[in-house]
């Protein structure tokens, strides 16, 4: 949860600071991209 600003405020964060921040935000968005590939899929 310490973390949530760095999802909000990625596209004014460098990829760079958000992977030292939190290393699994690329991870986390990846997957939220799938999940809503595979709704529209379906």
């Amino acid at each position: 949860m310490k973390y949530n600003f760095v999802l909000d405020s990625s596209c004014e964060l460098p990829e760079e600071i958000i992977k030292e921040i939190n290393p699994t935000y690329v991870d986390f968005s990846v997957s939220i991209n799938e999940k809503k590939n595979r709704q529209e899929h379906i």
